[in-house]
């Protein structure tokens, strides 16, 4: 049985609400693949950013999938100023 991938946009600024949001996404989506489109992204948060660390590493605890999809250029400096552009290296586009 294949499992249908769960896609979440994320949106141009990740505020508390946001991420609430996010938090939901990923409860609902236990399980399953997971995809986030990082495209639109122009800032990204600590909290934000430690909610999809959180995720990434629940997910592949689970050998699940989790991907950060078109990673734009902010997001990717965001990470980076964090200390965690290694998330791109193990989400990027990697199923």
């Amino acid at each position: 049985m294949t499992l249908d991938t769960a896609r979440f946009d994320l949106p141009p600024i990740l505020k508390v609400e946001e991420c609430q949001t996010l938090h939901v996404f990923l409860q609902h989506a236990e399980g399953r693949p997971v995809t986030l489109d990082c495209a639109r992204v122009t800032r990204l948060g600590g909290l934000a950013a430690q909610l999809i660390q959180m995720a990434a590493t629940t997910w592949a605890a689970k050998n699940l999938p989790f991907t950060l999809e078109a990673p734009s250029d902010d997001f990717r400096n965001c990470l980076a100023i964090l200390g965690l552009d290694s998330l791109l290296s193990e989400g990027e586009g990697v199923a």
